[in-house]
């Protein structure tokens, strides 16, 4: 044989099997690239058999489990209590914009967010409760307060982390981490610190009438009257403006059970008070004591008008602009004295008329008498059966004029600063029997 043939020959042969072994590790490559990705394919799904991701921000509460991922943020914990999904807690820091407004919530003071239509959706929504918008407390108010510069309305983009979801009264919460921009609202009239209301609501106030509570409360019937004619002082006010559907939610009450039909409500906080005034009109106020709200009414506002005031007892007589600095009127624990006030010198001043508890004074030494009852109490009306003052006096004939008067004017007495008297027994007037 040709001698360059067979060396052909042989290289066929030996690239021959050069390629077959190349061919066979290329195979081998690739069979242990399908059994990586049958592997692979194998662990995701067990994962997604323990674990549900999904991008959406709707949350079934009958798949939903600790590790899942919705929207973005994963499921730290759930809480389950008579069969009801109460609480869903949310690790993942997530940025919003809305509004937010300081509230009163079970009593104490909280932020309330309410973000835009675009924030809504990427925040974690019970199935049963999606709303266009998304509404949240703010648990953290060391962080939130100067977060939204003690302001109690505006505008922000805020970063929250800890968002937590349920089916319970309060639906939202979140932590507040940072916030990004925040525009506070312009003050206006009823804005704490307006240059109108500063000061206007100084002063004292007392309590004349209970108009509302909640359905629980830590006082009865009893102690809420005991409560009328209360002194209460209003000293370095703030005035914030509040929604009124959602300030009373705090109480677990509707603006309506206190005659409230504003959909905005101006308060006043105390500097350094535990007392919160709402504020009904220039000369009336509303409070709220251990779950009874009552009407306040300014202590002076019937100062222009002639009139007998007893803050003790709690009750106002009006008199004629005759009167005017010619009585001066004495109050005591039993009761209260009017007296005639001469304007020239005399050895005593005459009694025009007692107002007494029954009980506390001799009705026999009393003429035209008459009871009234005012809050739980009943009291005696009387005048002196004898002449009190000086006969000789130059204004012996003013002191006997004003004295005939006496039985129409205690006809119009009348709760301290009450408007409407109507057929209240707490000042009914009946004639002696």
């Amino acid at each position: 044989m040709n001698k360059p043939i067979v060396v052909m020959i042989i290289l066929i042969l030996i690239f021959a099997g050069c390629s077959t072994k190349s061919n066979d590790k290329a195979n081998e490559s690739i069979n242990e690239h399908k059994l990586n990705i049958e592997a692979v394919e194998k662990e995701n799904s067990e994962l997604a058999d323990k674990v549900q991701i999904t991008h959406t921000n709707i949350v079934d509460k009958s798949k939903v489990k600790v590790g899942d991922r919705i929207a973005g943020l994963t499921v730290k914990s759930l809480e389950i209590r008579n069969s009801s999904l109460s609480d869903i807690i949310f690790s993942g820091r997530i940025t919003v914009t809305g509004e937010y407004t300081k509230e009163v919530v079970d009593g104490s003071e909280a932020y309330i967010f309410v973000t835009d239509s675009k924030s809504a959706k990427k925040l974690p929504q019970l199935k049963d409760l999606a709303n266009e918008n998304s509404s949240f407390i703010i648990r953290n108010m060391d962080m939130a307060n100067p977060a939204f510069k003690g302001s109690s309305k505006g505008n922000a983009a805020i970063v929250i982390d800890e968002f937590s979801i349920g089916e319970r009264e309060i639906s939202a919460s979140a932590k507040i981490i940072e916030a990004i921009e925040v525009n506070p609202q312009k003050q206006n009239s009823g804005d704490k610190n307006s240059a109108d209301l500063k000061n206007a609501f100084e002063g004292e106030w007392i309590v004349v009438e209970k108009v509302g509570s909640q359905n629980i409360t830590a006082w009865d019937e009893n102690d809420a009257k005991k409560y009328l004619g209360t002194i209460l002082k209003v000293q370095k006010p703030t005035y914030i403006t509040k929604d009124s559907a959602a300030y009373f939610e705090g109480y677990k009450m509707v603006p309506g059970d206190l005659k409230i039909t504003e959909k905005e409500i101006q308060i006043i906080e105390e500097s350094g008070g535990d007392d919160v005034f709402i504020i009904k009109d220039k000369d009336t106020l509303l409070a709220e004591k251990n779950g009874v709200f009552f009407k306040l009414k300014r202590k002076s506002s019937d100062n222009s008008k002639a009139g007998i005031r007893s803050s003790r007892f709690g009750f106002f007589i009006p008199v004629p602009a005759n009167w005017t600095d010619r009585y001066t009127v004495e109050e005591a624990d039993t009761g209260i004295n009017v007296y005639f006030n001469p304007q020239k010198p005399a050895e005593n001043q005459g009694v025009l008329f007692y107002i007494n508890k029954k009980g506390t004074v001799e009705e026999g030494f009393l003429d035209n008498v008459k009871y009234f009852d005012f809050n739980g109490m009943t009291f005696v009306i009387g005048q002196p059966t004898d002449v009190s003052f000086d006969t000789e006096h130059p204004e012996f004939n003013i002191y006997c004029s004003m004295s005939r008067e006496v039985t129409d004017i205690v006809q119009s007495l009348k709760p301290y600063y009450k408007e409407d008297i109507g057929n209240n027994e707490h000042s009914s007037e009946k004639d002696h029997e």
